[in-house]
């Protein structure tokens, strides 16, 4: 569960669905190639940024994993969605389930 905090106060809960793992084959290049750590696909910046980014109403969180000696070894994206909560209520006179 996540929280975003707004600049106003509000608050809005997240659920995380998925993580998603990637070696970047250039690890300092932004228009590197990448390795699915999942399933060892490849898969291209351009592709991997629509793939990951184009999730209307996700949150997605991303930052770099460091392996061998390098801070930008690959990349991790957390992927969150709105919580969307019941607010079904029974009916008066309705008994319980």
């Amino acid at each position: 569960m996540i929280h975003l905090v707004f600049g106003d106060g509000r608050t809005a809960p997240y659920v995380v669905t998925e993580s998603l793992r990637f070696q970047a084959l250039q690890p300092n290049s932004v228009y590197s190639a990448f390795v699915s750590l999942a399933n060892g696909a490849q898969i291209g910046a351009a592709d991997l940024f629509a793939e990951v980014y184009d999730r209307p109403g996700a949150l997605i969180l991303q930052t770099c994993i460091q392996a061998d000696g390098l801070s930008t070894w690959g990349r991790l994206f957390v992927v969150a969605q709105p919580l969307v909560e019941s607010r079904a209520r029974p009916r008066a006179g309705t008994p319980p389930l």
